[in-house]
This record gives structure tokens, sequence and C-alpha cells, in this order.
């Protein structure tokens, strides 16, 4: 459905269709988090979390979650800590990773970095939210910078977009990285998209443009041939990590996701991460499915999981001249009832 121009007339305000409300956290270990609740009629309602790098909290589609949300809340970054990143990982619909470090611990001389980076731990600055009606419809439009810097080291500023169309459960970020130093830059990015229930379900199954995976280790290696299929939540079921080996003659956009046709209160419920390879050419996937661990992490990135000093002894390692800028971005679709099976073509 689509509705390029509301009829006013019969509304009170345009926020009764789409609406981006600033709020504030304040309980526990979330007190004084900034956010954007975004509700678009016909969309995907989620909370931008402006404290933690205007990344993407818990969403909603049809009123049914689509995100896993893990037990440490959505943690203030003052909490956070470098060697601790895993009590500071909320989950949510979005986790960015970077822009130091993505994947294992690292050091660079005397430069340590934990895991992951500390992107998703930085407060957003210059913060815009936006009601707008142009050619592509209504839609809420959030945009802020997270500037990542230390005195005797890099200075980068990412600028994010986030795009909620009305009418369509559609999320586009768009990202700009720029060096704002005087020395070429690092810049590492991993979009951490975490699916939980009911997307993630016994009887969901994965799609993906990868024509072979790569186990992490020894559990993922063994559940290579598995990677795509889904259990109830199972006792003692191990992390594993795969790497999806997508063939050079696969379009540029692709689609990888996770539909759970069968379930019943909606119809069908599935997500889709869309992106660019040219810009993010990995492709990682999180299986976890354990007791109140039951989430699969779909996850685009432009390094691997080893590491910054990894990826420089690899010669992968990308880096940003001085006043340089490098452009990133995934689009998220999500659907219920019919709709569903059409995500894996959504690309």
């Amino acid at each position: 459905m689509t509705l390029a121009k509301p009829r006013r007339a019969e509304l009170g305000d345009i926020s009764q269709l789409a609406s981006g409300r600033q709020v504030r956290l304040d309980d526990g270990s979330e007190v004084g988090v900034r956010a954007v609740d975004v509700r678009v009629a016909g969309g995907i309602h989620a909370l931008v979390l402006v404290d933690r790098g205007l990344d993407l909290g818990p969403a909603w589609v049809g009123g049914f979650p689509i995100s896993w949300q893990s037990s440490t809340g959505i943690v203030h970054p003052s909490f956070f800590r470098d060697d601790a990143w895993l009590r500071s990982f909320h989950g949510g619909l979005l986790f960015t990773a970077g822009l130091q470090n993505v994947g294992s611990p690292s050091q660079e001389g005397d430069e340590e970095h934990g895991l992951h980076g500390r992107l998703s731990n930085l407060p957003a600055r210059n913060v815009c939210v936006e009601t707008i009606e142009d050619g592509d419809g209504l839609a809420v439009v959030v945009r802020g910078e997270v500037r990542e810097t230390t005195v005797y080291g890099v200075d980068l500023l990412l600028r994010r977009t986030l795009r909620f169309p009305a009418w369509e459960p559609v999320i586009e970020l768009s990202d700009e990285v720029v060096n704002l130093g005087f020395a070429p830059a690092p810049v590492l990015i991993l979009y951490h998209v975490n699916l939980g229930h009911p997307v993630v379900d016994a009887g969901s199954r994965l799609f993906s443009p990868a024509k072979a995976v790569a186990g992490w280790d020894d559990p993922s290696r063994e559940a290579e041939a598995e990677h795509a299929q889904f259990v109830p939540p199972t006792p003692g079921f191990p992390v594993q990590v795969f790497e999806h080996l997508i063939p050079d003659d696969a379009p540029q956009r692709v689609a990888v996701g996770v539909m759970n046709e069968g379930y019943e209160p909606s119809g069908g419920i599935g997500v889709a991460i869309e992106y660019d390879r040219a810009a993010l050419p990995r492709l990682w996937q999180w299986r976890m499915l354990s007791q109140g661990l039951y989430v699969t992490g779909i996850e685009p990135a432009n390094c691997g999981l080893l590491g910054r000093a990894a990826e420089r002894e690899s010669g992968s390692l990308k880096e940003l001249e001085p006043g340089g800028t490098m452009q990133f971005g995934v689009r998220i679709r999500a659907a219920v009832g019919q709709r569903v099976a059409a995500l894996a073509s959504a690309a």
C-alpha cells in the first residue's frame, strides 16, 4: 500500500501517521539514555538509540517483535568498559561494530581495541528528527553524527541517516565516515542485525546469496550443513559463527534474512537485510539457539572477525585518507503474512 500524500483534512496532526518523539530512558543501567521513538503507519516501529551510536533497539512490525533483546538492557555509555563489551551488548535490531576494531580484541603498538570497538557505545550529537513529505512519500527521518576520536589517535566522524517510510515496513540506513584527522585512519565496520523470536523459531529458514559457508571454529564447522535451519531453544547450544561465501557473479546488491512462514498469529513473519557488496564485501552469521539466547545475527561487513591487527597483517585493512569519505549502508525490510515469501528476492 502506498499513499504519497495523506488526506490532511482527516487528520488532527500528521503525527497520527508518522512521528519521531525524543525520549529519555529512566531506570536501572538504562538511566539517561536518549532515544527517538519512531512510529509510522504501515511501517516499522523502532527505538533509535541516540546515546548508543544511533543504533536500533527494540523493533516491531504489525505489532510483532522482530529484534532480539539481551538481558543487559540498553546500558548507558557511561557504564561502558572496553574490556567488558558483553556487559553492554543490548542486542537490538542493529548494533554497529567499529570503527577502529571489529571482532576479537586487538592491539597495535600502544593502542588496545576491545571486542567490536566503541562506536555503539558513543553518544551522537547534532541529532535532528523530522517528519517529511517529499517525492518518495511520508517518512520519519533521524539524522546525527557520532565522533570516534582520541588525543594522539584517529579523528573519525560517522554521519548517519535513518529513514522510516510510512506504508512500507522498511528502515533505510545511510552512513558516511569522514576522516577529520591529518593521517590515514583504519575504518572497520560491521552491521550486527539481531533477529529474535518469532522471526527465529523452529521451522524458520535462513536465505542467503551464498553458495557455501565456512565455520569460524570447530563447533561451527561441524554445523555448516545446518546453518540455515533452526531448532527450539536448546540447553548448551554452542555459539556458532559462519562466513557466507558469495560468488563473484552474484548481483552487487543482495538480500539475506530469516523467514518464519509458519508463524500463525501473523500468518508468517520475516526480515531481510539488503546491502551493497562493493562497500560490504563480507557476510557473517551468528547463530545462538540456547535458552534466553535465542537469536541469529546477520552481519554484513567490510572486514573479518580477527581484529584490526590481523586485518593489517593480511593486507585487507581499509584505510581512509585525511579529508576522505567512505559510504556504507543497509536496508532492513520486514514483512508479515503473504508478503513474507517475497523477502528473499527483495534486493
